[in-house]
């Protein structure tokens, strides 16, 4: 099975926090390292990535890919996320740490709330409500599903799901599910054509509704798809995306983490980007214990 030490053994002992090593620290990598790190009860050791994420965060509350890359700021809510998971954590950090990072978290989620996706005027290439705001990959395009997922995410753990553009971000998810359940990226039919769904979007999308929209008839199929479409084949970030994804409405695949340790056996899994993978791992192997899935069913309306 997964060695569990392992992994977080070498999550502490990273000194490069770029997706490979020797590049910059970048702030995917280091908000799933702190992330983690915080939900195994070692926030002492998340701190340095906090405060990095700290160092990456702009004036106005964006937080980029890396120095040097202030933009696109879709690493802002992840950032948002892993502060509040410090704050929330069984073992908090040190009050003057805190206090950085609830700034931090004020600042992002006002960014998070001036950056909108673009609408897009209907027609009939497309079938989903192209009207809806929600948050893009890149300023100024089309709002898509996982960077939405991830700012309601952002915005639940800050305690502000009573925001008008939390609503908003519910109503755009549920309208990107496919007919059948599950996720593409954000596109449903396209010239008559139904998109195939995908683990990963599926998983996130799913982990961001938990308790705001659980009875759902499209996101009990995502469920049900989810379930069944796991594989030999599913790669390790689909993989924990979708544990913690079921694990958000209480399920939980008997076979997910003998999976996972398969996964995290191969070849490539020591590849670029390990640190990211080996995270979301870490993440998964605590089902509803996971920071991710604390903070959306807390923070869900009732």
């Amino acid at each position: 099975m997964i060695k569990t030490d392992s992994i977080l053994g070498s999550l502490e002992d990273s000194r490069h926090w770029g997706y490979v090593e020797g590049e910059l620290p970048a702030a995917e990598p280091l908000a799933w390292g702190a992330i983690a790190l915080v939900g195994h009860e070692r926030t002492l050791q998340a701190v340095p990535l906090l405060d990095e994420l700290c160092k990456l965060q702009a004036a106005d509350g964006a937080v980029g890919i890396y120095e040097g890359q202030a933009a696109p700021h879709w690493g802002t809510s992840l950032a948002v996320l892993a502060w509040s998971a410090a704050l929330k954590s069984v073992k908090p950090p040190q009050p003057d740490a805190a206090e950085r990072y609830r700034a931090a978290i004020v600042q992002g989620c006002r960014f998070l709330l001036e950056l909108k996706g673009a609408t897009i005027k209907p027609s009939g290439e497309v079938t989903h409500n192209t009207m809806l705001v929600g948050w893009p990959w890149v300023e100024s395009t089309h709002s898509w599903l996982e960077p939405t997922a991830f700012c309601f995410l952002a915005l639940k753990a800050a305690g502000m799901r009573a925001h008008p553009r939390a609503e908003e971000a519910v109503q755009l998810m549920i309208d990107r599910i496919l007919p059948g359940g599950g996720c593409n990226y954000g596109n449903t039919i396209v010239l008559d054509q139904v998109l195939r769904p995908h683990i990963q979007p599926t998983g996130i999308v799913m982990l961001a509704l938990a308790g705001d929209a659980d009875r759902n008839e499209r996101v009990l199929k995502s469920i049900a798809w989810l379930e069944q479409s796991i594989d030999e084949r599913t790669t390790i970030a689909s993989l924990a995306f979708a544990a913690m994804g079921l694990a958000a409405h209480d399920h939980s695949p008997v076979d997910i983490l003998s999976r996972l340790d398969i996964a995290l056996a191969k070849p490539t899994a020591t590849m670029g980007a390990a640190l990211p993978r080996r995270s979301l791992a870490a993440l998964a192997m605590l089902g509803a214990r996971s920071p991710l899935v604390v903070m959306s069913r807390e923070g869900a309306a009732r």
